[in-house]
């Protein structure tokens, strides 16, 4: 996996010792933003979207601005992002195209990798030509709920 997904407690450390750079929380998730505050509202972040109706405007007590005012911002050493919406791989090809290093100066929310992990299974899973299995589930314990996930497949 890329090194954009991080542990929680890898997280906190990263942000202690970023203490020159300001926290953007890049996603105004209904979900996941009031889910990440819990861990990191104490770094005191912002929050950026891409839509432009939640500029100047708040949200979970936190600013948020549109995505421009900091994608735009020449001061590479000013932000770091946190990744907080699920259209993540979106997100991760927008900062890299404006030479933000994954690791760096963005990661994921933590809470996302195993939903990454299994898209991946997923489209492994789909593309793979040796998949014989007509019908298979598989259950992931996420936040403490069950999902369920089934993918069909008509052989050959």
């Amino acid at each position: 996996m890329e090194n954009y997904w991080i542990k929680w407690q890898d997280l906190s450390f990263k942000l202690n010792n970023e203490k020159k750079r300001k926290l953007v929380l890049f996603g105004r998730s209904e979900d996941w933003v009031p889910k990440a505050l819990r861990k990191l509202k104490q770094f005191n972040p912002i929050i950026c979207d891409s839509n432009i109706r939640y500029d100047k405007t708040r949200f979970e007590g936190i600013n948020v601005f549109h995505k421009s005012k900091f994608l735009k911002n020449k001061d590479k050493e000013k932000f770091f992002f946190v990744i907080t919406t699920g259209s993540y791989n979106s997100v991760i090809k927008e900062l890299k195209r404006n030479n933000k290093l994954s690791g760096k100066d963005f990661v994921c929310l933590p809470d996302f990798y195993d939903f990454a992990f299994l898209d991946n299974l997923i489209a492994s899973s789909i593309d793979s030509e040796f998949l014989t299995i007509e019908l298979f589930s598989i259950e992931i314990i996420i936040s403490s709920k069950i999902h369920c996930f089934s993918i069909r497949r008509d052989c050959c």
